[in-house]
């Protein structure tokens, strides 16, 4: 019965990598050729972790991490990822899986900056200029 509580991290299928100067919105996202974090995110499939380097992301688009493990580097100082202004929806939804070590910031006007369905998140901070911070 404890391996049906196992993290989704123990049953990664890929390693995705994002670094706040990526720019490839297309391929692996291997640790060399790292991937916008949009693509990182959005274009990973069920079980897949993703590696958010340290740094300030400019993220344009919403986030939609699905059955991911989702992470920061440890040891790090956590990433930051500002939502743009434009964003009308949730900036980092979450369902599945688990969202640790980093540091999200939603600032549209109405815009939520993390939604948690389902999953596991921790280590976190999280701030809104206008929407709600977090809704779990």
């Amino acid at each position: 019965m404890l391996a049906l509580l196992a993290p989704a991290a123990a049953q990664a299928d890929n390693v995705r990598y994002t670094t706040p100067s990526a720019t490839a919105t297309a391929g692996d996202c291997s640790a060399p050729m790292p991937c916008r974090i949009d693509y990182a995110i959005n274009a990973a499939s069920t079980g897949d972790e993703v590696v958010v380097e340290t740094g300030v992301y400019a993220v344009g688009a919403a986030l939609d991490a699905t059955a991911l493990d989702l992470h920061g580097v440890a040891g790090q100082a956590p990433p930051l990822l500002i939502g743009a202004d434009t964003i009308a929806a949730t900036l980092l939804s979450v369902d599945g899986g688990s969202v640790r070590h980093l540091a999200v910031r939603g600032t549209a006007p109405a815009q939520d900056t993390f939604e948690l369905e389902e999953g596991l998140a921790e280590d976190l901070e999280i701030g809104s200029a206008a929407g709600d911070g977090a809704k779990v």
